[in-house]
């Protein structure tokens, strides 16, 4: 035989490289991952909360409505409410009568009105100056009801002097009044009436002498002027 080549020598496989070190855990990154995860965990629990306080408070019942002004009024449930403010103050059942003798028709009346009365005049023959009171119906310090008419006599003045007849300004306005009187030869003086109805307001309700009696030239003729109270 000739010559032999040797067989080929198998060398072993070489090991697989090792591998990689692992670094070591960074416990920075560890710390802000758990932080990381806890907010996410308080945000989904905090949306659980507001989502459950909404449906709560959604199916609770609704406090009442306070309602300031209405312009209708609702129908009463129960027997209306009494109301105090318009009824008219309460009026005393008497009242006692002023000593008036000797001062003029207007003080005189002043005081009468103030007393809660009504003045009632009638001219008399007498010396002292025109529109002197000389005497009354009621002595002073007696009790009388309350607004009912208490008569003065009031002095015609000395000497002669010629008798009006007194015009009717019952219902005219306070203006109206004074030309009437004025164009009768006569004065006017007046005291507010107390009324509830509005529509009366500034208007003459009564007057004393009553309408077509007598006084004297120049004498003053009392109305009483509706005014709202």
């Amino acid at each position: 035989m000739g010559d032999q080549w040797p067989e080929p020598e198998t060398l072993p496989a070489a090991p697989p490289p090792p591998p990689p070190p692992v670094p070591p855990p960074d416990d920075r990154r560890i710390g802000s991952g758990m932080l990381l995860a806890l907010a996410v965990l308080a945000l989904v629990g905090l949306g659980f909360l507001i989502t459950w306080l909404l449906t709560r408070s959604s199916s609770s019942p609704q406090a009442s409505t306070i309602v300031i002004t209405t312009t209708t009024a609702p129908a009463p449930t129960t027997a209306p409410p009494t109301t105090t403010a318009s009824s008219p103050p309460r009026q005393p059942a008497t009242a006692t009568v002023p000593d008036v003798a000797q001062q003029t028709e207007e003080d005189g009346a002043d005081s009468l009105v103030k007393a809660g009365l009504l003045p009632s005049i009638a001219f008399v023959p007498a010396k002292d100056p025109l529109g002197t009171i000389e005497a009354r119906a009621q002595p002073s310090g007696s009790t009388v009801a309350y607004h009912s008419h208490v008569q003065i006599n009031i002095s015609s003045g000395p000497g002669e002097k010629p008798l009006e007849a007194v015009p009717n300004v019952i219902g005219n306005k306070l203006p109206q009044a004074v030309s009437a009187l004025n164009a009768a030869g006569l004065r006017l003086i007046y005291v507010r009436y107390a009324i509830t109805d509005k529509s009366k307001a500034g208007t003459i309700v009564q007057q004393t002498p009553l309408t077509g009696e007598r006084a004297p030239h120049n004498a003053q003729v009392l109305v009483y002027m509706a005014a709202v109270e």
